[in-house]
């Protein structure tokens, strides 16, 4: 349910819903259409791009070739598509140390049947490993 008001702003404006992505830790409210991504936080515990992101960033999601970039934002507004990661800038350092500070605080707030261990990556469906193992047929669209 707290997902309800981002997703129906999303589905119901022209222009956001064309030119944005809902990317949330799973919980969606039924709203959803289009590019909606869930299930982050172990790529962003472990230091993946997503835990380095700050307002103001901009993606390039291409469903086709299952990508989502970060773009330079100076660049982007300059007109050019300039690809790179938010994890090799040293000011986002300090930004995704105290996010992992507070996820690792959060495991405390969380009930034992909540904990994830031996789990898949989002790419894999957050799903546990032994289930991942045996899956061997690649994703497809």
């Amino acid at each position: 349910p707290e997902m309800f008001s981002p997703s129906q702003n999303l589905r119901h404006h022209r222009i956001l819903e064309a030119s944005s992505m809902l990317i949330t830790d799973g919980r969606y409210s039924g709203v959803t259409k289009g590019a909606c991504i869930g299930h982050m936080v172990p790529e962003a515990f472990v230091g993946g791009g997503i835990g380095h992101l700050r307002d103001g960033d901009v993606l390039r999601l291409d469903l086709t070739k299952n990508t989502l970039d970060w773009l330079d934002r100076d660049a982007f507004l300059a007109g050019t598509e300039t690809a790179g990661s938010p994890v090799d800038l040293d000011d986002r350092a300090p930004l995704f140390a105290e996010r992992q500070k507070r996820m690792i605080a959060r495991q405390f707030d969380i009930a034992a049947s909540n904990v994830m261990d031996h789990v898949s990556n989002a790419a894999r469906g957050i799903v546990p490993g032994v289930v991942d193992r045996r899956a061997v047929n690649p994703w497809r669209n």
